[in-house]
């Protein structure tokens, strides 16, 4: 975790470590959608409700994401050379800005589309443009309060 933190902060970390983790990560991810699964098992009555599906389905999901994390990253521990390829490549300050301005527009853009979305619903329905509202709200909150933690950290 402690590597996240470091990466996050734009520090120098250890890229061993950091690969290791995301193994773990990779196995937590295939035991929660496992989870997922027998919960649905054992609530849903009826086979075909559309419930039931959605969780079999995402648990199935789930658990695809983590194996193919976990093997990816098992595979990158196993070729030393590959893994100094990925670390340079990883540790680059031109594919770090891009990632960090990707994830700004892909936000910006998701607000307005909520924004619209709200615009939509209230007519229509809202209770669901209440929760959207929410949602951007809980965002918004969150762009907040890592601004501050980041401001403090850098």
């Amino acid at each position: 975790m402690r590597e996240w933190i470091k990466a996050m902060n734009g520090e120098d970390y250890d890229y061993r470590k950091m690969v290791k983790s995301r193994v773990v990560l990779g196995k937590v991810y295939m035991l929660l959608g496992v989870l997922e699964i027998l919960v649905m098992c054992m609530t849903v009555q009826m086979p075909g409700e559309s419930a039931g599906d959605f969780y079999l389905a995402s648990g199935i999901a789930i658990v695809a994401c983590g194996f193919l994390i976990m093997r990816k990253n098992r595979r990158l521990l196993s070729f030393e050379q590959e893994m100094s390829k990925m670390e340079i490549r990883e540790k680059d300050e031109r594919f770090r800005r891009i990632g960090t301005r990707s994830w700004a527009m892909a936000g910006y853009v998701m607000m307005i589309g909520l924004y619209a979305a709200v615009l939509i619903l209230m007519a229509v329905d809202q209770q669901t443009a209440r929760v959207l509202v929410l949602v951007m709200l809980a965002f918004w909150i969150l762009v907040l309060g890592f601004q501050i933690y980041f401001r403090k950290t850098m």
